[in-house]
């Protein structure tokens, strides 16, 4: 199957700023599971250079950095092609412990995890998670397609 993905996020200022160097992590992978067929980035203000990088998660990133010219915005637009290559995206079995709501992750996860599980949590993420939670059974396939299609009606 074939995806186009285009993103686009503008950050305005209340006043001039310099911008510090960003990194991008808006790059598809290309894998065993799929490939990244193109890519486009466009940035203003152009920045003055950029570098690959490849994060502990083997995770493609770019990071770009500017001249300290102060901007009141910022404006980052990507569009991928991506060919994947499964054709049952259900062809996985869940672990005992993931089958509801929420999670109870054995020890030797939950170690791995902690880095990420201890990030601060959005509110109005963490309050739609929960409606969608609460209206449902708490078993995570109806969760996941609950949320996503209240995401898909909403936004």
């Amino acid at each position: 199957m074939q995806y186009r993905i285009y993103h686009q996020t503008t950050y305005t200022y209340s006043a001039a700023v310099a911008l510090a160097p960003h990194d991008l992590r808006l790059i598809p992978r290309s894998d065993g599971h799929q490939r990244l067929r193109s890519l486009s980035l466009q940035i203003l203000p152009t920045p003055q250079g950029h570098s690959p990088v490849l994060d502990v998660h083997g995770n493609h990133i770019q990071r770009y950095w500017w001249l300290p010219q102060p901007t009141a915005s910022l404006t980052i637009q990507v569009t991928s092609e991506v060919e994947t290559y499964c054709a049952n995206p259900f062809n996985y079995l869940l672990e005992s412990w993931a089958i509801t709501l929420p999670f109870n992750y054995p020890q030797r996860l939950a170690t791995s995890l902690h880095p990420y599980l201890s990030l601060p949590v959005d509110p109005v993420a963490y309050e739609l998670a929960w409606q969608v939670l609460a209206s449902g059974d708490r078993h995570v396939l109806t969760f996941l397609s609950d949320l996503n299609n209240k995401i898909y009606r909403t936004c």
